[in-house]
């Protein structure tokens, strides 16, 4: 992976962790195209679905489409509505991604 990051949700125990690799050949990751990403961790149903939609939908984006991703962007491709109080758990993975698209050199 060219990028990682990981992060809890102390209120719902969530622990994610989401690897991204831009496409080979690329000469700058600045507006490199995602070719591959995956997580890995434990959460409540809303985290691990919210990370699994996004790894789906952000394949084969790039990095310049995916900065201007809100969360209200990834709260409509839940298609559920979610409380206040679950609204950390469908973003944690969406502020993983941020951290692996502004971060400068691998990790």
């Amino acid at each position: 992976a060219d990028r990682r990051s990981r992060q809890t949700n102390p209120l719902c125990g969530d622990d994610i962790e989401i690897w991204v690799k831009f496409g080979s050949g690329q000469k700058s990751l600045s507006n490199g195209v995602i070719n591959d990403i995956s997580f890995f961790g434990k959460g409540c149903a809303i985290c691990i679905a919210a990370a699994s939609i996004l790894t789906d939908y952000v394949k084969d984006r790039s990095k310049k489409e995916l900065t201007k991703f809100s969360e209200q962007d990834m709260l409509s491709l839940l298609e559920i509505e979610v409380s206040e109080m679950r609204k950390k758990c469908a973003l944690l993975s969406l502020a993983l991604l941020k951290d692996c698209l502004y971060v400068k050199g691998k990790s």
